[in-house]
């Protein structure tokens, strides 16, 4: 992942946690095996966990909604923590994809891991499929539309 992301204040923010400490950043990175995306860096420095005011995303005419981005600290057992979902799911998904959000029915919003792009997937737990989503972060991101404008 050679680009960082673009941080815009039109997607609003619910700030839930301080943003990782890069000594976090460092061993969940070595727990993965691998360098989490710069994209997602600066998205965990921008909102770590919580909500944005633009949640909804159509993908042809689909509406996807994230109810709730993880977020990344200490707290490796939390409900809403990158580390527990990781866990929680890489059975499901597999070691390379990373569970970053969900929906409010529990399927998960995910980032290839294996891919050189932050590419963002979707997993469908009723179905089991992963589908690609958006090829970056950025472009997850700049797509997302407030559900009731």
């Amino acid at each position: 992942d050679t680009s960082n992301l673009t941080v815009s204040k039109s997607w609003g923010s619910q700030l839930n946690k301080k943003p990782p400490a890069e000594s976090v950043l460092t061993e969940f990175e070595r727990s993965l095996g691998t360098a989490l995306p710069s994209q997602y860096k600066s998205f965990l420095a921008f909102i770590n966990g919580g909500a944005l005011e633009r949640e909804t995303l159509y993908i042809d005419e689909v509406e996807f909604t994230i109810n709730f981005y993880y977020y990344l600290n200490n707290d490796i057992n939390g409900e809403y923590s990158v580390w527990a979902n990781y866990e929680a799911y890489k059975n499901c998904v597999g070691q390379r994809f990373l569970p970053f959000a969900e929906d409010p029915v529990g399927n998960q919003f995910l980032i290839d891991l294996g891919a050189e792009d932050c590419v963002v997937c979707f997993w469908d737990h009723e179905e089991d499929e992963i589908f690609e989503l958006t090829p970056s972060l950025q472009v997850f991101l700049d797509s997302l539309v407030k559900t009731n404008p």
